[in-house]
């Protein structure tokens, strides 16, 4: 019997290349093979990884800076561009962001991301909802209810450390493949497979055009003064939120209260435009949002919502592992 060494993932220049080799070749069945061999998703087009190499020579340069993964240095060219300096300065915050809540490594691992979620469904009793990926659309979506969330009872670091730690493992599992932050879709790319032929290899490595971003969903019903104060929530932002390279298609805030309203309009004033702007208030639905997923009960709810953030997880951290600029 003849054996076959598993295949290896190919490297960045041989999987633009197969690409390229697909645009030109008008045969379906050559598109499909080549296809089925590139990872699509992690994909960088040719001035993304030009960026990211550079942002990985600055750091490598830099002998305060901690190393950190190709993968995260091409996410991090995603989503500021050509400004390094933006860069340099989210790299920096949220190198003292681990050293400040102990997270070993430049990006965790998933034995300590398990042990704090499960700290934090316990310390915020049916906060999250759910953690999901939209197939249509081609990114995530995290559904919380902010009225089962208080930030005031949060008084001591190490209850800070459980709150933070997990935004920081949330945005990690959120942002499994580079398809996540910007993707193109599975339509468009056979359609301009079809009709583009050999130009489709310029359209494919424009992959910022398809920029797409992680969705925000909060049921605000009930929201008051012992769930939410806006000191609390300006820390929140700065600390973790803001510098974490992450792109946000929108944030929807369903059946907000006057409250809620007053509370946004101020997260408006610390905020960058290019969060605000992404702001949806006043969003409704027939019901809460939680009596369709806290379900059938809070135990099970919680086991899904763990079993989700540790799906989610483990993409990432395997797809870093393969990946190479």
């Amino acid at each position: 019997m003849d054996l076959q060494a598993p295949q290896q993932p190919l490297p960045q220049q041989q999987q633009e290349d197969a690409a390229v080799a697909a645009a030109t070749a008008m045969d379906a069945d050559t598109l499909q093979q080549i296809l089925a061999r590139t990872n699509v998703k992690m994909l960088l087009s040719h001035d993304e990884r030009r960026r990211a190499l550079t942002i990985k020579a600055a750091v490598l340069a830099d002998d305060e800076l901690e190393p950190l993964s190709d993968m995260m240095y091409a996410q991090y060219a995603i989503v500021d561009g050509d400004n390094l300096e933006a860069s340099l300065d989210r790299i920096r915050h949220l190198q003292l962001f681990r050293e400040e809540y102990n997270i070993r490594g430049a990006s965790g691992n998933l034995e300590h991301a398990s042990s704090i979620s499960k700290a934090f469904l316990q310390q915020h009793p049916g906060h999250m909802l759910s953690i999901g990926y939209n197939a249509m659309d081609g990114n995530y979506v995290v559904i919380f209810d902010q009225a089962r969330c208080e930030l005031n009872a949060l008084k001591y670091n190490e209850q800070w450390e459980i709150f933070l730690v997990y935004g920081w493992y949330l945005y990690q599992a959120i942002c499994p493949d580079f398809h996540a932050i910007r993707y193109v879709t599975t339509c468009l790319l056979w359609w301009n497979l079809f009709l583009c032929g050999f130009l489709y290899a310029q359209l494919y490595f424009d992959l910022s055009i398809y920029r797409q971003g992680t969705v925000i969903i909060a049921e605000c019903e009930g929201m008051d003064w012992k769930t939410i104060d806006i000191k609390s929530v300006r820390r929140v932002w700065e600390e973790l939120l803001v510098p974490f390279p992450i792109d946000f298609r929108e944030l929807k805030f369903f059946h907000t209260g006057l409250f809620a309203n007053l509370t946004v309009g101020l997260m408006k004033q610390f905020l960058p435009e290019r969060i605000h702007s992404r702001f949806n208030l006043g969003c409704q639905f027939e019901q809460r949002l939680d009596t369709f997923y806290r379900v059938p009960n809070d135990d099970v709810a919680d086991q899904r919502i763990q079993s989700e953030l540790e799906c989610y997880l483990k993409l990432r951290y395997e797809n870093e592992r393969a990946f190479r600029l």
